[in-house]
């Protein structure tokens, strides 16, 4: 991923953070909408919501965000899959990490 396209990220994760408490799902519900999901139009209002500077290059981050985040491919984004992408599940520890925290709690 570009520094630019993190730092966009940075900035929609600050603005969630700040604005509903890190609530990814009311968030979603706040810009999603009637049918419950974004397209790229509600996207780009994110965009303009946490700030990220210039129209053109928020139509293009919401573009390129569908075609990352849409799983279905329905040209939509649903809550699932921006949470998912957004909160990635823990990864499993591997059987080394597990044993250095087994033989930590042991001491």
């Amino acid at each position: 991923m570009s520094d630019t396209v993190d730092r966009v990220i940075e900035q929609v994760k600050q603005y969630v953070e700040v604005r509903y408490a890190g609530d990814w799902r009311e968030a979603f519900k706040d810009h999603a909408g009637p049918d419950g999901l974004m397209d790229r139009g509600e996207l780009t209002a994110l965009l303009a919501s946490a700030s990220v500077p210039g129209a053109v290059r928020r139509r293009m981050y919401a573009h390129e965000a569908v075609e990352l985040l849409d799983a279905d491919g329905d040209g939509r984004v649903s809550a699932e899959e921006l949470l998912a992408k957004m909160n990635p599940p823990e990864p499993e520890p591997t059987d080394e990490v597990a044993d250095q925290e087994g033989e930590a709690a042991g001491r």
